[in-house]
Order: C-alpha cells, then sequence, then structure tokens
C-alpha cells in the first residue's frame, strides 16, 4: 500500500469512525462514482477498493445537522479564518 493510499483509508476511516458516509465522486469532479441513497451504507472493502482508484474524489453524505464547506482552492481557507 502506498503512502498515500494509506492516509486516503486512514481519513476514511475516520469519517466512518465519526458516523459519516464517504462517497466516491468521480475524477476532478462532484459527481458519484455510485448511485447512493438515504440508506447506502458502503463497507470498508468497498471503501478500499475505490481508495486505490487513481485520482477519486470523495464527498459526505450531508443532512440531519450536518452541512459541509467546499474550498476548491486554499486561499478561501485561508480567507474563512481571517473572518
Amino acid at each position: 500500500m502506498t503512502p498515500t493510499l494509506r492516509a486516503v483509508n486512514n481519513h476514511l476511516l475516520s469519517y466512518v469512525g465519526l458516523n459519516l458516509t464517504p462517497i466516491p465522486l468521480k475524477p476532478r469532479s462532484k459527481k458519484p462514482l455510485v448511485k447512493w441513497g438515504k440508506e447506502w451504507n458502503p463497507t470498508l472493502e468497498e471503501l478500499e477498493v475505490w481508495a486505490s482508484r487513481p485520482n477519486i474524489n470523495w464527498g459526505v453524505r450531508c443532512g440531519a445537522g450536518l452541512a459541509v464547506l467546499d474550498f476548491d482552492s486554499l486561499i478561501y481557507i485561508v480567507k474563512i479564518h481571517q473572518v
């Protein structure tokens, strides 16, 4: 396992540990690689397989008190911390 894949897997496990549902997204996109819904919960093995694909993005199922801020550039992350 490469260091990058290990890091991705560790992040995915952290999300699952927080009761969040990671969703694999198409490379350089916000479109899901899978058909998902309210009851969809991938196995750890499925997450590992998707994590091994090059250049995919990840999303998290939101709702029920969870909102996500999506920053496409590091400069915006810096700016939000200045507010």
